[in-house]
């Protein structure tokens, strides 16, 4: 995530950057994460999860990236945020 970018993994028994583990505990078998940025700072995550391996495409990376912008903006709507 300190590079910005989203990141698919598309099966958690095989990539080494997620922890196998966790994820068999947790029936995890692929993930998409997204930061959530504000004025170039990484506030937060926006992770998805499916029980599948291979579940995610571009398509839905792109949906994903999206959510995490309205998240922002949302939130830059908010005073409490904004009063920080």
């Amino acid at each position: 995530m300190r590079t910005g970018e989203a990141l698919r993994c598309d099966d958690a028994e095989t990539d080494p950057r997620v922890d196998g583990t966790s994820c068999r505990q947790l029936g995890i078998r692929s993930i998409l994460a997204a930061p959530i940025q504000y004025e170039r700072e990484i506030i937060g995550l926006l992770e998805v999860f499916c029980t599948q391996p291979f579940a995610f495409d571009e398509g839905d990376v792109a949906v994903v990236e999206r959510l995490a912008q309205t998240v922002v903006l949302t939130m830059s709507h908010s005073s409490a945020f904004t009063s920080r």
